[in-house]
C-alpha cells in the first residue's frame, strides 16, 4: 500500500527499536502494578509510543500499523496464481505482477474489494511498494520477462521450446507430488456438427451399376441440432470426466429441449442423456468464451473436488486467450487443480486427446452414431434435435473414451510415465 511521502527523520534522531521479550515482560510488570505510560517507558527504556502499543494489543507481538490486506489463505493461493500464470507462458514482472494482483481482487467478493480500495488509494490493485514486499515474503518468486502471448505462439514450435514443456512437466509432478496417473489430466473442446457430418455422408454414397446421381435421405435438423461444443476432459488413468457441451440457444443455465410423445409436449434436461454429472449450457454461437469457461470450471472443480480429494492436480490445457481468465484458474486452484499451457502450434504432438487414441476414435464414432441415428429419423418422420445429437454425443463417448484408449493417448505423447523420446524430431523441423 502507498501512502503519503515520508517527510523523513528529525536530525539527531534514531529510529527506535522494538522492544525485546525482556522489555515487554517488564512493560507488562510495571503497568500490571498501575505505572503510568510515561513512568513505565522511562523505567524500561522504550518510547511511550510502544507502551501505548504494547496496551493497544494487550501484550501481543502485533507490528505497528494496518494489518496486511491479504489473509495467509488468500496469500498463498495469490502465490498459485502467479505460478499458474507463469505456465501459462506468462512472465513475473513488477507491472505484470501487479496487474495479476489486481485480476486476482477482482475475483473475490465485493466485501474484499471495497475493503481493498480503502488499502490501494480506492483501486483494485496495489501500489509498486507491495510488489518488493510481496517478493521478499515469497523468495521462491523469481523475477523473468517473456514476450507477448503472440510471440511465443510464434516460437513456440522450436525443439528447445518442446524441450522445456517436458521440463515444467517434471517439476510440476516433483512440486505437486504427482505419484498416479489419475492425478494426471487434459481438457480440449472439439466440434460435433451433425448437419456438416449428413452433407458429407451424402457425398460418399456408391451406388449402383447404370445410377448416375445416387441419392440418399437426410432428415431435416431441429432447432439448435446443428452443431454444439464438446469440452472434455480425460486422465491418464483412464478416467472420463463428466462432460460439459454448448449447445446453440440463448436461454442460462443447464440446457432443456421439449419433445413430444403421444401428443404430450415436456422439457427434457439434455444432461440428462449424458454420463453423470454431466453438464450442458447454451450459447449463440455455440462455443467457448469467458462466462462459459467460468462455468466448466466451476463444473470440473466440483468433480475434482470429490474425486481423491487430498491429491494435488495437474490440469494440461492450450494456450487460448479464453483459458487465462482468473476468476476460472482461481475456481480451479481453490479445488487444488494446477493449470499448465501447451506450447502452442504442436497441440496435435504434445496433447493426449488431440492423439489418434482419443479423438482420433471419437470422431468417427461421431460420425457413425449421427448417421445411423439420422436413418432412424426418416425412418420416423421426425427431425435430427438437440435430443438426438447430444445422445450421438454420449454414444461416441463411451466407444472411444474406453481407459486402454485414455492411458494409450497419454502415453503416446509421453505425458505419463514422462518420456520426452515420444515426441519425433523430425515432426519439430516441420
Amino acid at each position: 500500500m502507498e501512502g503519503p511521502p515520508s517527510r523523513g527523520p528529525v536530525k539527531g534522531s534514531k529510529r527506535s527499536r522494538a522492544p525485546t521479550a525482556e522489555q515487554r515482560q517488564q512493560m507488562a510488570d510495571f503497568l500490571a502494578t498501575g505505572q503510568s505510560e510515561a513512568a513505565t517507558a522511562k523505567r524500561v527504556g522504550v518510547s511511550r509510543a510502544a507502551v501505548r502499543h504494547f496496551k493497544k494489543t494487550r501484550g501481543k507481538a502485533v507490528s505497528p500499523g494496518p494489518p496486511p490486506f491479504f489473509h495467509p489463505e488468500e496469500e498463498k493461493l495469490l502465490v498459485s496464481f502467479v505460478r499458474t500464470k507463469a505456465l501459462l507462458g506468462q512472465g513475473l514482472t513488477r507491472d505484470g505482477f501487479l496487474a495479476c494482483c489486481g485480476e486476482y481482487v477482482a475475483a473475490l467478493s465485493l466485501d474484499r474489494q471495497q475493503i481493498a480500495r480503502r488499502y490501494f488509494n480506492g483501486k483494485l490493485t496495489p501500489g509498486r511498494g507491495f510488489y518488493r514486499l510481496f517478493l521478499n515474503r515469497w523468495p521462491e518468486l523469481t523475477e523473468y520477462r517473456v514476450g507477448t502471448l503472440e510471440d511465443s505462439r510464434a516460437q513456440n514450435a522450436r525443439p528447445d521450446i518442446v524441450a522445456r514443456w517436458y521440463a515444467a512437466l517434471t517439476l510440476c509432478y516433483r512440486d505437486l507430488k504427482i505419484k498416479h496417473p489419475r492425478q494426471v489430466l487434459n481438457m480440449d473442446e472439439t466440434h460435433v456438427e451433425p448437419r456438416q457430418l449428413l452433407l458429407e455422408a451424402r457425398t460418399t454414397i456408391l451406388g449402383g451399376r447404370g445410377m448416375r446421381k445416387p441419392e440418399v435421405t437426410i432428415p431435416s435438423i431441429g432447432s439448435g441440432a446443428a452443431a454444439c461444443i464438446a469440452a472434455v476432459t480425460v486422465s491418464a488413468g483412464g478416467l472420463l470426466a463428466p462432460l460439459f457441451l454448448v449447445v446453440e440457444g440463448e436461454a442460462k443455465g443447464h440446457a432443456f429441449a421439449k419433445i413430444t410423445v403421444d401428443g404430450k409436449t415436456t422439457s427434457v434436461p439434455l444432461a440428462a442423456r449424458l454420463n453423470d454429472s454431466a453438464m450442458v449450457v447454451r450459447r449463440t454461437p455455440a462455443g467457448f468464451d469467458k462466462r462459459i469457461f467460468h462455468v466448466w470450471c466451476a463444473h470440473f472443480a466440483a468433480f475434482a473436488t470429490a474425486y481423491y480429494p487430498g491429491e494435488s492436480k495437474l490440469l494440461s490445457l492450450d494456450g487460448a486467450k479464453v483459458h487465462l481468465s482468473a476468476t476460472g484458474l482461481l475456481t480451479l486452484l481453490r479445488a487444488n487443480v494446477h493449470v499448465v499451457a501447451e506450447p502452442s502450434k504442436r497441440s496435435h504432438l504434445l496433447q493426449p486427446l488431440d492423439n489418434k487414441h482419443a479423438f482420433g476414435r471419437f470422431q468417427p464414432s461421431v460420425r457413425g452414431a449421427v448417421c445411423g441415428r439420422a436413418s432412424s429419423c426418416v425412418a420416423r418422420g421426425a427431425a435430427f434435435n438437440c435430443v438426438d445429437m447430444v445422445e450421438c454425443v454420449k454414444v461416441a463417448a463411451d466407444n472411444a473414451f474406453t481407459p486402454a484408449s485414455l492411458v494409450s493417448a497419454f502415453s503416446a505423447v509421453g505425458m505419463w510415465p514422462l518420456d520426452p523420446t515420444k515426441v519425433p524430431a523430425e515432426e519439430l523441423s516441420k
